[in-house]
């Protein structure tokens, strides 16, 4: 097995961030289940309703720590389980978000932001070398 996978995260952006580790979040396209979620009443879930391209999009999230989360001495964050039995989506994240989803997921994803001023300065490289 590997590390990290992710082309748009460097490990010094995660150590010292690690927002998807300290809280999960997804985004539904669908009402239902966060109408769901939102009956359970409970203080580390919350649903947030946004809009993406003119629809709305509920924005779910659980305050609460990967449990294979940890710090170290230096009070840099680690996975327990880095090299071994990781999901794909913490090996390959952020680059398994949908580019759509981008201007959304950024708020929790400074690797995400990163990326996104690296994209608009290539853009503005290429227009002024027309």
């Amino acid at each position: 097995m590997t590390g990290n996978l992710s082309r748009l995260a460097t490990s010094k952006i995660c150590q010292n961030c690690a927002k998807c580790c300290l809280e999960w979040w997804w985004f539904e396209y669908s009402r239902d289940f966060p109408q769901r979620a939102k009956l359970l009443n409970h203080p580390d879930i919350i649903v947030e309703e946004k809009e993406l391209r003119g629809n709305p999009i509920w924005l779910m999230r659980i305050k609460h720590p990967c449990s294979m989360l940890d710090k170290d001495k230096y009070g840099k964050y680690f996975c327990k389980v880095h090299r071994g039995d990781r999901p794909n989506f913490c090996r390959t994240y952020p680059d398994n978000t949908p580019f759509e989803l981008f201007v959304l997921e950024k708020e929790f994803c400074p690797a995400i932001e990163k990326a996104e001023e690296r994209i608009n300065a290539r853009k503005t490289q290429e227009v002024e070398n027309r």
